[in-house]
């Protein structure tokens, strides 16, 4: 199984199911993605400045968590 690194925007369009998360989809299919410590963090953030309540943010760190998130750099 190969392994690609996700990027923040490609993981914020799979998480909001965005109308470009498809075609991602297709292309990462069988794929183990993997969430730069960055791109969690500027999620996080995100989230925050959106004042996102509570279950949304346990979505997105469930979501974060499935992409079985590493530190990369």
């Amino acid at each position: 199984m190969s392994q690609i690194v996700v990027d923040t925007d490609i993981a914020s369009y799979l998480f909001n199911w965005h109308s470009l998360a498809q075609d991602y989809v297709r292309a990462l299919r069988g794929s183990q993605l993997i969430l730069s410590f960055m791109s969690i963090a500027e999620l996080r953030m995100g989230a925050m400045s959106a004042n996102w309540g509570g279950h949304r943010r346990l979505l997105l760190e469930r979501f974060v968590e499935g992409l079985r998130s590493v530190l990369c750099g």
